[in-house]
């Protein structure tokens, strides 16, 4: 946009691009030569957008200019509170609304605006594995190679998007998860690199995890350091609640081991964020729930997802790591809500947390204080946190007193 003309009919000379990616208006760098301005232009507003209706340049070049029709899409675009010119590189006034009736290409441009990369021409698309590595909960994971050579995973919706309510109401999902983990910057958090459309899909990138999630990193590292393994676990949620981060699906394929064995938090399709600068419209869908790992009173549905939750999953977490033991093993899924619900847990296994023995009886303690059927009674993340770090295998093994 090249000037313009002044109340006192003086020329403008500011040039303005928007830029259509972002959706923004910026203010080109300053130039030698005063650009020309418009005239014998019309503007007028059509709900969330500003038409230009022809117009000649002022040096009188361009004479067939007056049968151009321009259409510019402002609904993302920030206006001052005073004044006359376009707000520059400006958060929007409003809080965006993100919904199941977009489209992938129209969320992805919300995403990008509120913080995530896009890093769609990065992806070397010869270096994608044909078929998923992994499937679960709404993605499929692939293995790719960016165009620095780095190794990533992608993880998109396995639905063609947009057909049907339920598949819209999977999109929106995929584009929450994305959002508040965009949010999560931690050691033991999974990055995320960026974000794409791959196969007309809206994809997380993150890089490659070498050693598969917890459970199966532990079935062939047997002799890992546990008691480190959940001191970063415990780490991590702390850092997801002192955010407002609740994760809500807290289980050990939700935790990814790093080549430095390094444990970090994945799959934030049930998260919750406490503010937001993109707001999600409200969905009937139900939150997946893990049985196993499912606070009683979230099982009941007595309470929503509340950090309280995070944190009887998080004992849940550190029993299965520590011991290599599933919760509740041998029973049936179909029964396993009402042992749950009724406050059943696991009873303490004396051959990996002997009783007598001082760090045993403190890493028994802090497991069943997350188990607390009063869920305001249960620790906090950096509680849970700071008794682990006091723990070390060596002391589990100590001879009993």
């Amino acid at each position: 946009m090249f000037g313009g003309m002044r109340g006192d009919y003086r020329e403008l000379g500011d040039t303005w691009i928007f830029k259509i990616p972002e959706q923004r208006w910026y203010r080109f760098p300053p130039m030698d030569s005063k650009p020309s301005a418009r005239f014998g232009h019309i503007l007028a507003t059509a709900q969330e957008c500003v038409i230009l209706f022809g117009g000649v340049r002022s040096d009188g070049n361009e004479p067939e200019d007056l049968k151009v029709v321009y259409k510019l899409d402002t609904d993302l675009i920030g206006y001052p509170e005073q004044g006359e010119e376009i707000i520059v590189s400006a958060t929007p006034a409003t809080r965006d609304t993100i919904t199941g009736a977009m489209s992938a290409t129209d969320i992805l441009r919300y995403l990008v605006l509120h913080g995530c990369h896009d890093i769609s021409n990065e992806l070397e698309i010869s270096h994608v594995t044909k078929f998923p590595v992994s499937s679960g909960g709404f993605g499929d994971v692939y293995c790719a190679t960016l165009s620095n050579g780095d190794r990533v995973g992608l993880k998109c919706i396995r639905m063609l998007v947009g057909s049907t309510e339920e598949e819209r109401k999977f999109l929106k999902r995929a584009a929450h998860e994305l959002y508040v983990w965009s949010k999560c910057q931690h050691p033991n958090i999974l990055e995320l690199s960026g974000v794409m459309l791959f196969r007309d899909q809206i994809t997380m990138v993150s890089p490659w995890v070498e050693h598969g999630h917890l459970r199966w990193f532990l079935s062939r590292h047997p002799q890992a350091n546990r008691c480190a393994l959940c001191v970063g676990i415990a780490d991590g949620v702390d850092y997801m609640h002192k955010r407002g981060i609740i994760h809500g699906d807290l289980k050990p394929e939700n935790i990814l081991i790093a080549k430095d064995h390094t444990p970090k938090l994945t799959d934030f399709g049930n998260a919750v964020l406490s503010e937001y600068t993109l707001q999600f419209s409200h969905s009937t869908t139900t939150p997946s729930v893990s049985l196993r790992w499912t606070a009683p009173e979230i099982l009941t549905g007595e309470s929503k997802l509340t950090q309280m939750g995070d944190i009887y999953a998080l004992g849940m977490i550190i029993f299965e790591t520590a011991t290599g033991l599933l919760p509740l093993s041998g029973a049936r899924d179909s029964t396993i809500m009402f042992s749950v619900a009724s406050g059943k847990v696991p009873s303490r296994p004396e051959a990996h947390i002997p009783t007598g023995v001082e760090q045993a009886d403190r890493l028994w303690s802090v497991i069943t204080s997350c188990w607390t059927y009063d869920a305001s009674a249960r620790p906090k993340a950096w509680e849970v946190k700071n008794v682990m770090d006091g723990i070390t295998p060596e002391g589990l093994l100590a001879n009993q007193s």
